[in-house]
């Protein structure tokens, strides 16, 4: 049962490689980036809000989703020098595996233009994550979804928009300049 076996993540599992064997085993990178794929999310924005749907109910999965993807990697650290032990544990390996397979960049570049602000910094803080791992397979997917175009940088990089949002897109602009 994924709800009980994932009560305990910020309380009980300390660390972020707990927290990537729950989330390797459950194989809820597929499961999850599916809710992320282009045809489901447009879907959903288009349903009526009042069945559920809308783009307030759009931003919500997307940023659950992000939030969730994001918890295996939250306390590893990408750089190369610090990153061998975390990053190349299987269960890692396997959630990362998992996610390019499922298109997850593309699919959260896709959609980056329909979010609310909350639900925008919740996916940029896992895109930069990813794209700050070893490989450069993240980063290609990005660049390949159009996430350099002019209407998403000039969002991410709005003067609105918090801090943390601005640094993290900045983030993701500089590893794609390597």
């Amino acid at each position: 049962n994924v709800a009980t076996d994932t009560d305990g993540i910020k309380g009980t599992l300390p660390n972020s490689n707990a927290r990537a064997a729950i989330v390797a085993a459950h194989d809820l990178p597929s499961i999850l980036s599916s809710m992320l794929q282009h045809q489901y999310l447009d879907r959903l924005s288009t349903w009526p809000a009042q069945y559920g749907g809308g783009s307030e109910m759009q931003s919500r999965v997307v940023s659950l989703v992000s939030r969730i993807l994001f918890l295996p990697f939250e306390t590893s650290n990408p750089s190369a020098d610090s990153a061998p032990a975390e990053v190349h544990s299987s269960d890692l390996a396997a959630i990362q595996s998992s996610l390019l397979a499922a298109s997850a960049v593309p699919a959260l570049v896709h959609v980056l233009l329909q979010l609310s602000a909350a639900a925008l910094e919740r996916a940029i803080v896992l895109l930069s994550r990813l794209i700050m791992l070893p490989g450069a397979h993240f980063a290609k997917q990005y660049l390949d979804s159009a996430g350099l175009a002019p209407a998403v940088v000039k969002r991410l990089i709005d003067k609105n928009n918090r801090p943390g949002l601005i640094l993290d897109s900045l983030i993701i602009f500089s590893m794609l300049a390597r």
